[in-house]
């Protein structure tokens, strides 16, 4: 895949987050009683992109038990902030994975299926990161930045 493509793609697909923090801002009065559900489908998101990456990727078991210790390590984290970062560490990580080519002719059915995860991935996230007193913004998207770093390290190496 050309840079360009993967590096807009790779964007686009963080900015699921800001999407996450518009919802919030516009829908303020539903955050309080919806939390609940974001993080049940956040949870289901990090799961749904874990096991549809192992099962695409026909991983052998040694990445199956790290994918598998990694998601379960996220479940555990209550600080919103380091659930996130772990998140979006590990997004990195399975969206560089997502354009290599294995040996599977499936590869090419993955790239789209995680990257538009990742984006559907940004709505629970950057409503639950958003404070909507603080209007914390640029904050939230900073401290999740390192998505699109680590996806740029990855691709160059």
């Amino acid at each position: 895949m050309e840079f360009i493509s993967y590096f807009s793609i790779l964007v686009i697909s963080y900015l699921g987050l800001g999407a996450g923090i518009a919802l919030a801002l516009v829908a303020k009065e539903e955050i309080e009683p919806g939390k609940k559900y974001f993080k049940i489908l956040q949870n289901y998101l990090v799961a749904a992109i874990v096991l549809i990456t192992i099962y695409f990727l026909e991983l052998p078991w040694l990445p199956w038990i790290f994918f598998i210790g990694i998601t379960v390590l996220i479940f555990k984290f209550n600080n919103k902030r380091k659930k996130s970062f772990l998140i979006y560490l590990l997004l990195a990580v399975i969206f560089w994975m997502s354009v290599q080519k294995y040996s599977s002719f499936r590869i090419d059915v993955l790239f789209p299926i995680v990257s538009s995860l990742i984006f559907l991935l940004g709505f629970p996230t950057g409503t639950l990161l958003i404070n909507i007193k603080k209007k914390n913004i640029i904050p939230v998207m900073i401290s999740n930045i390192h998505y699109i770093i680590i996806g740029l390290i990855l691709y160059l190496i």
